[in-house]
């Protein structure tokens, strides 16, 4: 091998160890997004001070702890339209292997399951 060949076999190295460093800390991310396990118990969630409703057709969404990577971080509750269904909060879910996020989401369906709330946002 000369010294061409051992240049251009470094640096194909160093992309693939590159490449691999990229695809791993985007799974990272992506796995928090939906789907991911952690081994401490989030924090209790925060009260949060409502603003009015910007319109009739407003359902307040409660903000919600999510993990970072190394500790959790809040997001915080806001308006949003009310499509019509149902909204399901997001939540941490005690399994096996610790703590599983399921994300909030809305449920077209009757107003009969999940975390139900008034046009005012607030729980019935």
């Amino acid at each position: 091998m000369d010294v061409s060949q051992g240049k251009e076999r470094g640096e194909n190295m160093k992309i693939r160890i590159l490449s691999l460093a990229m695809m791993l800390a985007v799974a990272s991310v992506l796995g928090c997004e939906g789907a991911a396990y952690v081994e401490t118990e989030p924090p209790p969630l925060q009260v949060e001070v409502r603003s009015d409703p910007p319109g009739p057709e407003a359902l307040w969404i409660d903000g919600y702890w999510r993990w970072g990577g190394h500790q959790f971080f809040w997001i915080a509750g806001h308006w949003e339209r009310h499509p019509h269904g149902n909204w399901v909060a997001p939540r941490w879910e005690k399994r096996e292997h610790g703590y599983f996020f399921i994300k909030g989401h809305w449920d077209g369906g009757t107003r009969d399951r999940g975390d139900r709330r008034n046009d005012n946002g607030h729980r019935r």
